[in-house]
């Protein structure tokens, strides 16, 4: 293995390398705010949908790096009976997926009374104005653009809490 994979390598098996223990402390204070989510003691939780892998671990390693708990989904059914049965704080979704395609999984989750109040942002290469409608149409919050900037990533899920959690105090 080379010294360039090691560090990558420590990430994915949850270990922090030194460089993104640095990134870490930037968001320790926000982290610890929002695992104490509607004043409780129930650690955020952000479930992850994406057909490829390698997104998926890529996503969790930024998730699990902000504090949260990451879920994840390889399939737009798996994730719809993740959210119905984990009720997650956030979803994190891929458009493009096989089968069940992203814009279908939104519209599935805000069609079920048990997820339509989750957040949603799309995570996608997707980058067009008609597919930014489409999203917006099928409920999404916003549209991130792979390849993913961690820091654009991190704010865009604390907007999205922030959002929830102002909606839970007026409809809670």
């Amino acid at each position: 293995m080379s010294e360039r994979s090691k560090p990558a390598a420590a990430v994915v098996d949850g270990r922090m390398s030194n460089s993104i223990q640095g990134d870490r402390s930037m968001v320790s204070r926000h982290s610890l705010q929002k695992n104490r989510h509607m004043g409780s003691n129930t650690p955020v939780t952000v479930l992850i949908v994406d057909d490829e892998d390698r997104n998926r671990r890529l996503l969790e390693v930024f998730v699990r790096a902000d504090g949260y708990v990451a879920l994840s989904a390889a399939t737009g059914a798996e994730a719809i009976r993740i959210a119905a049965t984990e009720r997650p704080d956030l979803v994190l979704l891929d458009l493009m997926m096989p089968g069940q395609d992203g814009f279908d999984v939104a519209r599935s989750l805000r069609a079920d009374s048990r997820t339509a109040q989750i957040p949603v942002l799309i995570v996608s290469s997707l980058d067009d104005p008609a597919s930014r409608s489409r999203a917006s149409a099928a409920g999404a919050e916003e549209l991130i653009v792979k390849p993913v900037d961690r820091w654009k990533l991190t704010e865009a899920m604390r907007r999205a809490l922030d959002s929830r959690q102002g909606k839970d105090r007026r409809h809670g």
